[in-house]
């Protein structure tokens, strides 16, 4: 949020860091109050999803990924798909 609110750090930020900070500085005072709400939402479920699959509550799973019940290898099922066995 600081870099939203005083503006991206650096002598040459990146246009798009710019970009963000123009557009959150010309919000008006309630909008702002929204943006960091949902900031701050966005954080939250992203530390917490984490620390759900650190713990074994919640499971990364690519079902490309998975063998099919005949058999057939996911590389062959999913040519695009750049996965190594």
């Amino acid at each position: 949020m600081r870099h939203l609110e005083e503006g991206p750090d650096g002598c040459e930020p990146h246009p798009r860091a710019r970009a963000l900070s123009g557009w959150f500085s010309q919000l008006a005072a309630c909008d702002q109050q929204m943006v960091a709400e949902c900031v701050r939402d966005a954080a939250h479920a992203a530390v917490f999803g984490f620390l759900c699959v650190l713990d074994g509550a919640r499971v990364i799973d690519d079902p490309a990924c998975r063998p099919s019940p005949d058999g057939d290898q996911p590389e062959r099922r999913y040519p695009h798909a750049r996965v190594q066995f």
